[in-house]
């Protein structure tokens, strides 16, 4: 397998399982038919508002890239990159950022707002960045199904 190949498939692995991770929590996820063409990973739905969702995803040992650099015990992600005319934020056009760690099978959810620099994530910090449980999109879907029998509810 060539690498940009083994690549592709990292990040596949890390954008399914934030979708899962999403899905879990109540929200809906659509997945972007070519994701290198924006600038987001899948859009997610709270019921209200949709959310632009990009994924990164490291996996083991001390690995540098333009998007950041995995540590044994810690992650740090670029925020901005530099161009000819100076610096630029990297992620200033998704609402969320998501790092992903397949080594530690692990998740952290990022605000946009809160990419100001560069972020470092602990290993032991990433349950402090978990995605919040959505109750708006799973109570308007159990309103919906009392009111026609024929469906099928689609949480617990």
């Amino acid at each position: 397998m060539n690498k940009q190949r083994g690549n592709k498939h990292k990040g596949c692995e890390g954008e399914l399982y934030a979708m899962w991770d999403a899905c879990s929590k109540g929200y809906i996820v659509a997945k972007t038919i070519e994701s290198d063409l924006f600038s987001y990973d899948f859009i997610m739905d709270d019921g209200e508002k949709l959310y632009r969702v990009e994924v990164k995803t490291r996996d083991s040992g001390r690995k540098s890239s333009s998007t950041g650099t995995m540590f044994n015990d810690r992650i740090v992600f670029k925020s901005q990159f530099k161009t000819n005319c100076g610096y630029k934020k990297k992620y200033e056009f998704v609402d969320w950022f998501v790092c992903y760690c397949s080594k530690w099978n692990k998740i952290a959810w990022i605000k946009q707002e809160n990419m100001n620099g560069d972020i470092t994530i602990y290993k032991k910090d990433f349950e402090h960045f978990q995605l919040p449980v959505n109750n708006k999109l799973k109570d308007l879907i159990i309103e919906n199904n009392e009111n026609d029998d024929n469906q099928e509810c689609l949480f617990d």
